[in-house]
């Protein structure tokens, strides 16, 4: 796709993102080049989150305008585990992605998306059921947080080898403001299930 060019793109211009990680900046300009949206996924790195004063996301905020298409946002991802059996663990995960919703709504984005953080390496029989009863308890708040924001939340497959237990999770929330984000990347990589298995999995 050449916006230069005048070629037709292979995808709608409203569907595509370019992501815009540590350095945002190229990304954002080549956003504006062609018409495209935007995925933040620069406050996704634990540093430049803890340096998110408001004043850094009002600077990103401006560096957004005259963005043609969408505005997402990566959340962060690093060391997080919102499942956690510890209370401290899933304390600091909270307040991670709490505070990445209050910046996903100050940039008008659209979404604000985590990972599951499933770990099929994990063969306990146990570990399915407190997964998805841990996972139940901890969303709440943070979708209520997301819709007072004006955004949604995605939840991305990582290494999940199986859509089943992203699937259970989407069905029991039950909510439009909570949705699932298909990586084909990641399915790739680390389920034995194709892409259209996901697909028709999580719908």
């Amino acid at each position: 796709m050449s916006g230069a060019s005048g070629k037709t793109p292979r995808l709608p211009r409203e569907r595509l993102l370019v992501a815009a990680g540590r350095r945002p900046g190229p990304a954002i300009a080549v956003a504006k080049d062609y018409g495209i949206g935007v995925e933040v996924q620069t406050f996704a790195w634990p540093d430049l989150l803890d340096a998110a004063t408001s004043r850094a996301v009002r600077a990103m905020a401006k560096r957004l305008e005259g963005v043609g298409g969408r505005i997402g946002m990566h959340g962060p991802f690093i060391d997080t585990l919102h499942f956690s059996l510890d209370a401290e663990i899933q304390r600091v995960s909270r307040g991670r992605y709490l505070r990445a919703v209050e910046i996903a709504g100050d940039l008008g984005a659209e979404y604000v998306l985590f990972h599951s953080q499933y770990n099929p390496l994990i063969r306990l029989k146990t570990y399915a059921d407190l997964y998805h009863e841990r996972s139940i308890a901890f969303w709440p708040e943070i979708i209520q947080a997301a819709e007072a924001a004006g955004v949604r939340v995605y939840i991305e497959n990582m290494f999940d080898d199986s859509p089943e237990p992203l699937r259970r999770l989407l069905h029991a929330m039950n909510s439009p403001c909570f949705r699932a984000c298909l990586d084909p990347a990641h399915v790739v990589l680390h389920s034995e299930a194709d892409c259209q298995a996901w697909i028709l999995a999580l719908g």
